[in-house]
């Protein structure tokens, strides 16, 4: 699993393992929640746990005695055998499906949103059926061609709409990228 977009998790790791006396690589994941449901890219819980295991691991045995870290590592081996990391696993799982689930339809609603201002602004003469034609110009493949994936579209387009202005910003963001398509 590639972590280098799951920022905060190395601090996160480093944090933990200095700051408490009762390591625990399930405390580790439950206070560290946020940090981790960023990295869930996949819905199989068992390579999800084995990932976060590992770099918990990795980080302890960078930063703990050796006697502690064996102790620690043990103590990883029997949590994991547990039935409560995949409860939590499928909990996380199943909260990160729904955000982007959600994310999907915020994104969307604001995406046809700002397509329609735009063809109204751009075409205030046309009737409503010419304006479809502006918004299949529009449509998510051309405006997603830019960014990774969906996901990362979605995530960046709520993020403007959030951080930057609401649907005037993304409007404008629009606007920038996509004025050649707008006229009938």
């Amino acid at each position: 699993m590639n972590t280098h977009k799951f920022h905060g998790y190395n601090d996160a790791l480093i944090s933990y393992l200095k700051e408490q006396s009762n390591l625990s690589y399930h405390e580790f994941l439950i206070q560290y929640r946020d940090i981790v449901i960023n990295s869930v890219s996949s819905n199989d819980w068992k390579s999800l746990d084995k990932s976060w295991s590992d770099r918990f691991l990795t980080k302890a045995r960078d930063q703990l005695k050796r006697t502690t870290f064996n102790i620690l590592k043990k103590r990883v081996k029997s949590e994991r055998l547990k039935n409560e990391l995949h409860t939590y696993w499928k909990d996380l799982i199943e909260e990160k499906n729904m955000k982007r689930k959600s994310d999907e339809i915020m994104a969307s609603a604001i995406q046809e949103l700002a397509i329609a201002s735009l063809a109204l602004k751009y075409n205030p003469e046309a009737a409503p059926y010419k304006l479809d034609h502006v918004v299949k110009k529009l449509a998510i493949k051309k405006v997603v061609g830019e960014h990774s994936s969906i996901e990362v579209y979605n995530e960046n387009l709520i993020r403007i709409y959030n951080n930057k202005g609401g649907m005037k910003a993304v409007t404008k963001n629009f606007e920038k990228k996509f004025s050649s398509y707008l006229k009938i």
